[in-house]
Order: C-alpha cells, then sequence, then structure tokens
C-alpha cells in the first residue's frame, strides 16, 4: 500500500462555517472537508502558474502586436516597473530592478498566427505562497503553441527530469470569443483543459511531537471541460490525487492509501463551488479562497492526519 501524509491544511474547522453543509467529525467527512482543502490548493496554485508563467506571454502579444506609438501605454498597463529589452531577432527579455526575470522568444511570430511557437524562461524563483511550491525552482520554462482556431498548448516545467516527483502544467487554453486573441488570461472568456502536478510544502511531527520534518506532497490533477473568465474560478470537472514523496520514510503505524478526489467545478453568483466526492460519498463545498481560509478556520494543528 502506497504512504501518504495528509496534505497540510493548519486548521481545526468551525461547525457553523458552512451552513448546510456536513461537518460531522466522522472519517468520511473529515477527508471530504480536506477534499475542498486540497481543491482549494490547486484553484490557488493553477491562478498563480497561469499568472506567473504563460500570462506575460499574451501580454507582451498585445505589446508586440501594437505599433510604435502605442507601445509605451501598453508598456507601462502590463509592464509596470519593468521594461522591454530586445536582445537579438525575435528575442526580447523583462528587466525588473536592473535583473532579468523572463526571456521570451517568440520564433518571428505572433500568438495570433496559426503554428506559431513561443518559448519564455523565467528566472524568478518564487513558491505561490510558502507552502504552495507549485516550480520551487532557478527558471522555468514555458512552451506556447498557436494550435489554430483561437486555441494555444501551453507547458510549463521547471528543471529536472520528469518523474511522478517533478512538477509541471500542461492547459489548452480557447478564446471562446470570436477573433479574440487574449490580451490576458485572468481577464479573458477560456475553455480550458489540463493536466499536470504541483508540489506542496508539508511537515511531520515526529518523536515528542515537537520536532518536524519537512515533506513534499504532490497533486495531481486532470481538468476537462472547464471554463473561466479570470484563471481562478473554473467550471467543469476536476481530478485530483494526492501523495506522499516516495523518499520520505513515514512512521509504521500511519500508512495510507492515496488520496483521489473527484469535483465537479461551478461558479453561482462569483462563488466557486465543488460537488466533491470522495469513497463514493458526495457532498457540496464552497471552496474557499486559499488566502481567506484563515477568515474561516480556527488554527489547530500544523499537521492533520486522516
Amino acid at each position: 500500500m502506497k504512504k501518504i501524509i495528509s496534505i497540510v491544511c493548519l486548521f481545526a474547522m468551525s461547525a457553523a462555517v458552512f451552513c448546510g453543509c456536513k461537518v460531522e467529525d466522522n472519517s468520511v467527512s473529515r477527508r471530504n472537508r480536506m477534499g475542498m482543502v486540497v481543491t482549494s490548493y490547486w484553484q490557488t496554485a493553477t491562478h498563480g502558474v497561469l499568472n506567473l508563467y504563460p500570462n506575460r506571454a499574451f501580454m507582451f502579444n498585445v505589446w508586440l502586436s501594437a505599433t510604435e506609438d502605442e507601445r509605451p501605454a501598453i508598456e507601462d498597463k502590463y509592464f509596470m516597473n519593468s521594461r522591454l529589452q530586445q536582445i537579438s531577432d525575435n528575442e526580447w527579455v523583462v528587466v525588473t530592478n536592473a535583473k532579468t526575470v523572463c526571456r521570451i522568444q517568440t520564433g518571428g511570430k505572433l500568438l495570433s498566427e496559426t503554428g506559431a511557437v513561443w518559448t519564455l524562461t523565467t528566472f524568478e524563483r518564487q513558491g505561490l505562497h510558502w507552502d504552495l511550491l507549485a516550480f520551487d525552482v532557478d527558471s522555468v520554462v514555458t512552451k506556447i503553441t498557436a494550435s489554430g482556431n483561437q486555441t494555444w498548448d501551453i507547458r510549463i516545467f521547471g528543471n529536472g527530469i520528469p518523474s511522478d516527483y517533478t512538477p509541471y502544467a500542461h492547459f489548452v487554453v480557447t478564446s471562446v470569443d470570436e477573433g479574440v486573441v487574449p490580451e490576458s488570461l485572468t481577464d479573458c472568456h477560456c475553455a480550458i483543459s489540463g493536466d499536470g502536478c504541483y508540489a506542496v510544502r508539508t511537515y511531520k511531527y515526529v518523536d515528542n511531537g515537537y520536532n518536524q520534518t519537512e515533506i513534499h506532497n504532490y497533486i495531481r490533477f486532470q481538468l476537462s471541460d472547464a471554463y473561466t473568465d479570470n484563471a481562478y474560478n473554473f467550471s467543469g470537472t476536476l481530478d485530483l490525487k494526492v501523495y506522499e514523496d516516495g523518499d520520505f520514510e513515514d512512521n509504521q503505524e500511519e500508512h495510507y492509501e492515496e488520496l483521489n478526489i473527484h469535483d465537479l467545478l461551478s461558479l453561482q453568483a462569483e462563488t466557486q463551488y465543488a460537488d466533491i466526492s470522495i469513497y463514493d460519498v458526495k457532498e457540496t463545498w464552497e471552496v474557499i479562497p486559499y488566502d481567506k481560509m484563515y477568515d474561516h478556520y480556527y488554527f489547530d494543528f500544523v499537521l492533520v492526519v486522516w
């Protein structure tokens, strides 16, 4: 049986938080509640990944498509506090505080042209949050291919040999507004599908409960038949699998199966909901934005075990 430590959630539930949701303290309900937490992690990570990496390409495409007179205003809008510098044919860099943070190679085509292949290399080493690592490497490569019919294939990966423990993301984005190339993925009506793997920093308490060891959990995902207006809230089908770094040696008493979560995502009055199914039990939860969880939970333990 494969091992898993529950993804870090840092909180204990207040029973009054979700009206109409099941919050009984039994194993199925706790796992279903953790499904909501994992879904929130995925949602926040996906928004961050799309915004940090491919979105810069779409914003640069607006600048590259513009006339010389239009470019200064576009640069001020989309690259505030940065500047664009051409370094060779079809190659530019984004410079912030005298430091190159991104290199953009266009191959001589705009993203509106079928067959265009862009490569972005981002040098900013930053997690999406202290425990949402996603791509915790020195450089992240994003390859965008214009497939025609207002569709772009987006592949995002960091350093290292691909394996079960190497984060990556793959998305197919289609603009549903006729003739529109998105200026920004955070403000467009898009159909989206994809798959990938995110890394999450968690901690395991050992011995007397005060010593802790850092480990990584992984969220593998499959997003299908989805739509978004802002690369944050989604409607569609989401399948998640959470598992532990295979290099971590756990206590013999604590062995867990991989956690599999099936979500049907929906958006109601700008609020994200998910019909979450775990072990053949389905509950509907409001997906609390990751940065708002502290408002909805009481701080309790660093690690909650199933």
